[in-house]
């Protein structure tokens, strides 16, 4: 509730998960033919912040989905998939932030 006995959110971890969802923004375009929303967005997020045990506000959230939504060319991002195996991990993240299995099936 006060954030009693969580990390600080920084501007270095803030980036990290930001890259983290819009990878797996491009994974779901490119396997489900669908976009995240703008809820699915903030609710991802902040299952990631409360993952990692994170003390954020409103205001990290929302720089976090802004970034994901301004994000038009994604090749940096499906290069960084690629490099990090990320695919093959897509079920294992949704597990670790209570996605349910819809998230990581393709369509």
């Amino acid at each position: 509730m006060f954030g009693f006995g969580k990390k600080k959110l920084n501007d270095r971890m803030l980036g990290y998960i930001t890259i983290e969802v819009q990878m797996f923004q491009s994974w779901t375009l490119d396997n489900r033919r669908c976009d995240l929303t703008i809820n699915e967005l903030k609710m991802i997020i902040t299952a990631i912040f409360e993952r990692e045990k994170l003390s954020y506000e409103s205001d990290h959230v929302s720089f976090a989905v802004n970034a994901c939504l301004s994000q038009t060319d994604y090749s940096s991002i499906n290069k960084l998939r690629t490099q990090s195996n990320f695919d093959q991990q897509v079920a294992g993240f949704c597990r670790s932030i209570g996605l349910p299995s819809q998230y990581y099936t393709p369509a």
